[in-house]
């Protein structure tokens, strides 16, 4: 057990001290990654692929997941087939939840992904669905922090809590049936 308890601190503090350093960098050059799924992991929007994008920027971590489908682009030349064509950027329209909790925030809404450009100007797909959850890095450093100090405190707690009792049995006395010091064995 107290080496699970060991484990599960030091990933803790390797945690916190890597929301620290995200916090410090997110400041200076933002960082986004994104993947794409075929469908929802958690029921967090309707069935359909999906995309799943981090973002660290300006000392909040985001994540954000919006239906993400690959348009069928007509050709311009007879002879090229249809080929889907990614999106290139996704637009919050408008906000049809907003949750404030202590350590996050979370947002559903509608938005408008932005395909590449044809003739006439960019390619909008509108109301797509979106759901965000933002968290304060300095918020995950702090919580992160929160099970090695629990830990010391038990810790530092049954060590002092071992010494008052060996505080006690000295004070109490030779043994009255063989008259040795208290706290060692008598042969």
């Amino acid at each position: 057990m107290r080496r699970l308890f060991s484990v599960i601190s030091l990933l803790s503090l390797a945690l916190s001290f890597a929301s620290f350093v995200l916090f410090v960098f997110s400041g200076v050059r933002p960082l986004a990654l994104s993947f794409t799924r075929s469908g929802p992991r958690f029921g967090e929007l309707p069935e359909g692929p999906v995309c799943y994008e981090v973002r660290s920027e300006k000392g909040v971590l985001t994540l954000q997941v919006e239906r993400w489908d690959a348009m069928q682009m007509p050709s311009l030349l007879p002879f090229l087939p249809d080929s889907p064509v990614k999106p290139k950027e996704f637009r919050s329209d408008a906000v049809g939840f907003t949750g404030d909790y202590l350590l996050f925030t979370t947002t559903r809404g509608t938005g408008a992904l932005i395909y590449g450009y044809d003739f006439s100007g960019a390619v909008v797909r509108s109301n797509v669905p979106y759901m965000t959850m933002e968290v304060n890095d300095l918020a995950l450093a702090v919580l992160a922090l929160f099970p090695p100090a629990v830990v010391f405190a038990v810790r530092y707690g049954l060590s002092e809590y071992r010494k008052s009792l060996d505080q006690e049995r000295r004070s109490v006395g030779p043994c009255p049936e063989c008259g040795s010091p208290a706290g060692t064995a008598s042969a």
